[in-house]
């Protein structure tokens, strides 16, 4: 449903003079809504109603900008066939890549050139929004993510078809997310920070190539189903990686679910963990050498598989040792159920506004939020910054649901009296005893002088979450374009 945030925009025929039919092109007004969103908030949201909408130019998404989809269907963006820019003969720089949406760390004007993203480019996101590449744009790559903290995919289809790929230069986080056909699902080197990669719940069928080529980056895999691909995952020729799986199925992977390069890189590291196979007689397979560990059967799983440098114990040097550990079993599970929880639905949300949340940095909210936790499970907080004077106590199963962590943030001003004085730590957001609960999408800011603060104690159970948080200060702040800098400021 259409969230009810008065901050955000919305890219509706009626703001931006659009139709959402497939066919017309709205790749200037996408571009004119995301930079006013910039120009005018420096950083939050752009909501995209249902509907298919076709671009025909790179679209880019400057620093903490994200684009949110929103309707009973999913909108679709869509690179129509033969589309100029995105052929074989019309790119020759981005190392032969084409974007349709590419995460900048600037704005994108006729005098700025785009800038990649880099580790200073928090915030930017792209969820519940899918994305088809039609036939005769081989270069094509659905989005450049290079972005670092608070910067993800979710809730996303991506139809590569015959074009290059889903994603290149992963950033931060990736997470339920599906990949149809392409080159590859994802081409990646390294997060511009170099930080580890987490990818969780994602889904790749069909890759010509493989589902992923990487080189430097670090990804950290949780529940990754890759069917009818030749490879599942492919270290790209003469590059090394640090990976791990767990709880991964490959399935009808032909060549290899792993291919590596050489035996005795020092800056190898590979290591498997509760991983599943059906129809991949190859689990891992070194380039250059003749060397495969082959699976065990039509149906085996991984417990475990370490590839690289080990040690027996800290006090003995590293040697180079595979160790494998696979069993062969009469079947495997045909789908992965997704370890990080959905959100309620939304019928279940109520607006924290609704019971007198201003939002505005100055009015105490504190009892609003009281008022609400007591008498609902699921309470949205639209954009804003929340000034709280005392904790605000989770009832078990409380969901506390932002969708932007700068902009939306829990605040106490400096030396605020409950946080400050003399006394044991005092939390700002205290969840249930072993509750499910769930903080998502807010920003939590104890100041510079409440010694007594502390952001969040958590103490909910193993079903609860804690998702796209930011303890605010320090690296990914940010000011809105008309205040100082300093202090907080309202909207």
């Amino acid at each position: 449903q259409r969230p009810d945030d008065p901050i955000a925009y919305y890219f509706t025929p009626e703001n931006y003079g659009i139709k959402a039919d497939g066919i017309t092109d709205v790749s200037d007004a996408l571009q004119t809504a995301i930079n006013q969103v910039k120009s005018e908030k420096n950083y939050g949201i752009l909501f995209i109603p249902e509907g298919k909408y076709r671009i025909t130019k790179t679209i880019y998404i400057p620093k903490a900008i994200r684009l949110i989809g929103y309707g009973e269907t999913r909108p679709e963006f869509i690179l129509k066939k033969n589309t100029p820019g995105f052929g074989n003969d019309d790119q020759t720089e981005n190392f032969g890549e084409s974007y349709m949406f590419w995460f900048t760390g600037n704005m994108v004007t006729e005098e700025n050139r785009p800038s990649d993203a880099n580790p200073g480019t928090f915030y930017s996101a792209f969820s519940n929004i899918d994305i088809r590449i039609e036939d005769g744009n081989p270069n094509a790559v659905a989005l450049r993510t290079h972005y670092a903290q608070h910067g993800f995919v979710s809730h996303s289809v991506i139809n590569i078809g015959k074009g290059k790929a889903g994603i290149s230069a992963l950033g931060n986080e990736l997470e339920n997310v599906k990949f149809v056909g392409g080159d590859y699902g994802i081409t990646t080197g390294a997060a511009s920070p170099s930080w580890p990669i987490m990818m969780v719940d994602t889904y790749f069928e069909g890759q010509r190539k493989a589902a992923v080529e990487t080189d430097n980056s670090g990804l950290a895999i949780v529940g990754m189903h890759v069917k009818n691909s030749p490879i599942a995952l492919e270290i790209r020729e003469g590059a090394t990686d640090r990976l791990y799986f767990e709880n991964c199925l490959f399935e009808n992977v032909k060549d290899a679910a792993i291919v590596i390069n050489g035996k005795t890189s020092t800056t190898n590291q590979i290591h498997l963990v509760d991983v599943q196979a059906k129809n991949a007689p190859t689990l891992a397979r070194f380039r250059g050498t003749d060397e495969t560990i082959p699976g065990k059967g039509k149906a085996y799983i991984v417990k475990d598989f370490t590839y690289g440098l080990v040690m027996d114990d800290l006090n003995d040097d590293s040697h180079f040792e595979t160790i494998s550990d696979i069993e062969s079993v009469s079947s495997v599970s045909t789908h992965l159920e997704r370890a990080i929880p959905s959100l309620p639905s939304m019928k279940e949300w109520v607006n924290v506004k609704d019971f007198g949340a201003v939002g505005d940095g100055e009015t105490d909210d504190t009892e609003a939020f009281q008022k609400a936790i007591a008498n609902h499970k699921v309470i949205y907080i639209p954009q804003g910054w929340y000034h709280l004077t005392e904790t605000i106590k989770m009832e078990p199963g409380t969901k506390l649901i932002g969708l932007h962590p700068w902009a939306t943030q829990f605040i106490i001003h400096e030396s605020e009296s409950a946080f400050s004085g003399f006394g044991g730590p005092k939390p700002m957001v205290e969840s249930s005893e072993g509750g499910d609960d769930i903080l998502n999408g807010i920003g939590i800011s104890t100041g510079g002088y409440n010694n007594r603060a502390v952001g969040l104690k958590w103490m909910a159970n193993e079903y609860s979450m804690i998702n796209d948080v930011k303890f605010v200060g320090g690296h990914g702040t940010m000011y809105p374009p008309s205040s100082e800098n300093g202090g907080y400021r309202r909207w």
